[in-house]
């Protein structure tokens, strides 16, 4: 009785060719997985390639072997234009040494150079390159991003630092002159106030004449208001407060430049300036300090 072949047992050598054909059916599925997904990988890279803000371009021996079309809108260049063309063409001559030299060299950290457009116009680029294979060979890809906008903005805030740092500076120097003190004799200040004292000016005043006073050990320090434009109740407060504190550093405190309209406006605002002595003109006010600092002298020097 004849067996049945397919009731028989595999031989060996059935065996091992079965498993070595299941065993290349498993690589050959894993070989087109990868297949499909080198080409997703490839399809991406291309898309980014094309789609980047930067040109890139594949460089072989210097010569441009592949370009995407951003170098259309950055260099004027349509791809087919660039392709062929040694790198150097889309430099301009001031940067061709640095560009090249790099080039040359491998150098791969990020710098700047000037591009050339196909029109002649230059623009600033930051620049980076890579070594990659291509084809089997050795080439490198360089990317290129036009700067010029971040380079105008960043001119833009260095500007308006200075700018910034000159109106502090010309502050600063209004806020000398807005508060000057001269010393019109030994032990003698004044202080001329023109324009409006306000708040900040008043804070000013007090900080300039108790450092003043201070500083030149002032007997007599006299407020001459005759330029002042408008004698209000908060600008007079500003200029009491500022005379008591002198006060309280043993200096006498004068106000000049009291005009009639100026007197009738104290009389209205209701201000205390008890102790403080009042005069029509800064000419009386220093000639009294004179005559002041003259009695003092004489009491000295009797031994008073």
């Amino acid at each position: 009785m004849t067996s049945d072949p397919a009731q028989r047992s595999p031989t060996p050598e059935e065996e091992r060719l079965r498993e070595r054909v299941a065993v290349l059916e498993r690589e050959n599925k894993e070989i087109r997985e990868r297949a499909h997904n080198l080409a997703e990988t490839g399809a991406r890279l291309r898309r980014f390639f094309e789609c980047s803000n930067e040109t890139m371009a594949i460089l072989d021996r210097g010569v441009v072997v592949e370009v995407n079309p951003r170098i259309q809108t950055m260099f004027g260049y349509r791809p087919e234009e660039a392709v062929g063309r040694p790198a150097l063409d889309f430099i301009a001559p001031a940067s061709r040494n640095l560009v090249g030299h790099n080039i040359l060299t491998g150098y791969e950290e990020p710098y700047e150079a000037l591009g050339l457009r196909k029109d002649g116009s230059i623009f600033l680029g930051e620049f980076r390159g890579r070594a990659i294979p291509y084809d089997g060979r050795a080439a490198r890809i360089t990317m290129v991003l036009d700067v010029t906008e971040r380079q105008r903005a960043e001119e833009a805030v260095r500007e308006a630092a200075i700018k910034e740092e000159m109106i502090r500076s010309q502050a600063a120097t209004l806020a000398a002159l807005s508060t000057p003190i001269l010393p019109v004799a030994e032990g003698i200040l004044v202080l001329p106030l023109v324009g409006e004292v306000s708040a900040e000016r008043g804070a000013r005043v007090l900080e300039t004449l108790m450092h003043g006073v201070a500083e030149h050990r002032a007997r007599t320090a006299i407020f001459d208001i005759t330029g002042m434009t408008q004698v209000t109740a908060p600008a007079i407060e500003l200029l009491v407060r500022a005379a008591r504190a002198v006060r309280l550093l043993g200096a006498e405190v004068q106000f000049t430049g009291i005009r009639p309209e100026v007197a009738e406006a104290l009389a209205g605002l209701h201000i205390d300036i008890a102790g403080v002595r009042a005069h029509a003109t800064l000419k009386q006010g220093i000639a009294e300090a004179l005559s002041g600092r003259a009695g003092r002298r004489d009491r000295s020097d009797r031994g008073i």
